[in-house]
């Protein structure tokens, strides 16, 4: 049996710290049969790929942006060949359990279509899909991302009005359920409040590992501490 966990974010929920302590245990991970696609791995965990391979062709988010394609149809190539090399990676394995991480199918994958062409691309390749979604605090997470936009250059003064497209979809987490579950099935659904008190031993990343399964100890390699806010002071003045 192949059974993946699908960890869809949101945004400013620990993903950067899930997706280190995925990669850094890759190789002891992978000795117990759980695996993480390389075909899909930006280089640090990320498993980017995958809103691409799900969006409409004719769509450019950031990631497309940045990659600077010549053309639609060279988008459209380079689409089939991460396809064709994510099939053929996980076709390899014959049974085991897998854990694609990435916060921007949630923010991204905004259609019924868009996530239903995602659901056809794995349950070609695995025989039960779980998804796992953690959501914070919206005001906690809006400030966040006030944060991390900031710290990039974005020139914010102050926090984003509650009419922001964006932002309205990372934090109105009712819909985001609604829109998941109406492909995924409820049943396949996991969802988990994103505040200390409610992580097992008070730890995200214990929490994660219970989510997809794996059994924690404190042999695994643990990741560093990232992403850290700014304060009110320091985000007003970058900004």
């Amino acid at each position: 049996m192949k059974e993946l966990f699908l960890h869809i974010g949101t945004q400013k929920t620990g993903t950067t710290s899930i997706q280190t302590f995925l990669r850094l245990n890759k190789i002891k991970l992978s000795a117990k049969e759980i695996y993480t696609p390389t075909s899909l791995d930006i280089g640090n965990g990320h498993h980017r790929w995958i809103t691409l391979l799900s969006s409409e062709i004719n769509k450019f988010d950031s990631f497309s942006l940045n990659l600077e394609f010549k053309s639609k149809e060279e988008k459209k190539i380079k689409i089939k060949e991460k396809l064709d090399s994510f099939n053929k990676e996980v076709e390899n394995k014959r049974h085991g359990k897998w854990i694609i991480s990435c916060e921007h199918l949630q923010s991204e994958l905004t259609s019924h279509s868009d996530i239903l062409k995602l659901k056809n691309i794995l349950i070609n390749l695995f025989d039960k899909v779980t998804i796992i979604l953690y959501i914070r605090n919206p005001l906690d997470t809006v400030v966040s991302l006030w944060s991390t936009q900031t710290k990039y250059g974005a020139k914010l003064s102050r926090i984003s009005k509650p009419n922001n497209k964006f932002y309205e979809n990372v934090v109105n987490h009712k819909n985001t359920i609604i829109r998941w579950q109406s492909v995924f099935g409820r049943e396949n659904l996991k969802v988990c409040r994103f505040q200390k008190k409610d992580f097992i031993r008070n730890n995200l990343i214990e929490d994660f590992c219970s989510k997809v399964e794996i059994e924690f100890d404190d042999t695994y390699k643990k990741p560093p501490l990232t992403n850290r806010s700014l304060t009110l002071i320091g985000m007003k003045s970058l900004g």
